[in-house]
């Protein structure tokens, strides 16, 4: 016999509204691990052990930078901001624009400080600590009041806007594309 129990069943999908906020929480965390990877960076005479601490860190945030925020970019940019831009609310429709212009400025500035970090990961000394840590304060700056933005009117309006069937269709684009991971959120 070919019953399930309930420990067989496949697990339930993520509806789209906790991966983003996820994501958000998630973003937030290694803005601050960014913050505390350039104190270390900056300090003259970084010990053995903290180098090779501060090459993990610096290989997670290309990691996570490089992968997770764009996947969540992705998600906005397709299941997001189409329902918003073609709304007929003036002030959605232009925070869905900012926010999309917003997405070419987060990659830039990350563009600005990842080819530094990947320095970072492979060993070698920050070229100019100062010229990094006000690159990583502006992808910051952009990453608050973008997420601050989504949060307190996007989110809200696109909950009210898509119905369950759009809402569950959306949750389940978007677990497809991401593969299992050990933390939640992303």
């Amino acid at each position: 016999m070919n019953h399930r129990t309930n420990d067989q069943r496949k697990p339930a999908v993520p509806d789209v509204f906790d991966v983003l906020d996820g994501s958000h929480r998630e973003i937030v965390a290694n803005l601050e691990k960014l913050r505390a990877l350039l104190v270390a960076v900056a300090t003259p005479r970084i010990g053995e052990q903290t180098c090779g601490r501060v090459r993990n860190q610096a290989r997670e945030l290309v990691a996570f930078f490089s992968g997770p925020v764009r996947e969540h970019n992705y998600d906005e940019e397709r299941h997001v901001f189409p329902t918003l831009l073609a709304c007929d609310d003036d002030e959605v429709r232009h925070a869905a624009e900012i926010l999309c212009e917003d997405h070419a400025w987060i990659e830039l500035s990350w563009l600005d400080i990842e080819s530094e970090l990947v320095n970072v990961a492979d060993g070698h000394p920050v070229a100019d600590a100062e010229a990094l840590a006000i690159a990583a304060h502006t992808l910051a700056s952009i990453l608050h009041e973008h997420m601050a933005l989504e949060e307190s009117l996007l989110y809200p309006e696109l909950r009210g806007r898509l119905k369950a069937a759009a809402r569950r269709s959306i949750s389940v684009r978007m677990a497809s594309r991401r593969p299992a991971r050990t933390h939640p959120a992303i």
